[in-house]
């Protein structure tokens, strides 16, 4: 479970842009960790289990991921991020929307697992990767025990992924 130092992280986060992030550790005095001008607003975010990084998806579609501790920002390279999640153990996962309202690219990669400082993808799966078929929507990501991730689909179907790779439906 996160620690009321991190719940004290998502609540400032939430509040504040992207051109000003702040925190509050424990009582003190929120304090700026990185400013980041002309990225927009925070849409989403989550902080590691550890409390150290944050990801967050701002309002222009780029994803950050922030070393509370240092104050570097690392960008990450993906396309219409919709959901950003940290496992326990040492992975940021991103999910992405494939463009447009008709059916779905079912080859293009959607899932992308990155090391949770940042950096270069480890591994990316596509709709037919995680679900067997085309004509899914990955809507949402949970994080799970040991390293592992849910990926819900719009009809309530799901996968969950290991560290191993492997892939349970």
């Amino acid at each position: 479970m996160k620690g009321d130092k991190a719940v004290d992280m998502v609540q400032k986060f939430r509040t504040k842009t992207a051109s000003a992030l702040k925190i509050s550790v424990k009582g003190g005095e929120p304090k700026q960790i990185l400013e980041q001008s002309g990225c927009g607003g925070v849409a989403q975010l989550d902080v590691s289990y550890c409390g150290r990084f944050v990801a967050v998806i701002t309002t222009r579609s780029q994803v950050f991921v922030i070393d509370v501790k240092t104050g570097e920002s690392r960008l990450l390279r993906v396309i219409l991020p919709i959901h950003v999640k940290f496992t326990d153990a040492d992975s940021l996962f991103v999910l992405c929307a494939t463009p447009g309202f008709g059916e779905p690219n079912s080859s293009a990669k959607i899932l992308f697992e990155f090391p949770k400082c940042g950096g270069a993808h480890r591994r990316a799966a596509s709709m037919v990767d995680l679900f067997g078929a085309p004509g899914y929507r990955a809507v949402s990501l949970i994080s799970g025990p040991d390293d592992q991730i849910v990926v819900l689909a719009s009809d309530g179907r799901w996968v969950l992924i290991d560290k191993e790779n492997y892939i349970m439906i």
